[in-house]
């Protein structure tokens, strides 16, 4: 049903949305957090709401597993695709090990990505934080 119904993130936009996000989450939990917007563009609600999604996946995983201090979430037009980034300094993981899990959450990341026809990548290594990119065509974006 959240999913259907119109979202506040799709009814403030995406960088509002995210910015609050920020402040509420990560700013009472003493993570430090930056936010980055540059060059941004009108973007459909679905693509905000799914952009939404997997930032707040990245940065739940963030605060509940991997004991960040720090996050950065950049949302930028880079030629024909959005790009949103989400890199935090934990402890990153074994992507291999991490995928053969009982948790969805990466999987469901990749599956809303490309739903948009984009797609998502993880760089991690244990030690090593880890870099969450969503990669949307411009053309499914707005």
């Amino acid at each position: 049903l959240y999913e259907l119904g119109a979202s506040q993130e799709t009814e403030e936009g995406l960088v509002q949305a995210l910015e609050r996000r920020l402040r509420a989450v990560e700013g009472r939990s003493g993570i430090h957090a930056f936010f980055n917007s540059t060059n941004t563009v009108e973007l459909t609600p679905q693509v905000q709401q799914t952009l939404y999604q997997i930032a707040s996946e990245s940065l739940n995983n963030a605060l509940k597993h991997a004991a960040a201090t720090s996050v950065i979430v950049e949302v930028r037009n880079d030629n024909n695709e959005i790009i949103l980034m989400v890199k935090d300094d934990g402890r990153g993981f074994n992507l291999v090990t991490a995928k053969e899990g009982a948790g969805m959450g990466l999987t469901n990341m990749t599956m809303r990505a490309v739903r948009m026809g984009g797609e998502l990548s993880i760089v991690t290594a244990v030690d090593q934080g880890t870099e969450i990119i969503a990669r949307i065509p411009r053309e499914s974006a707005g």
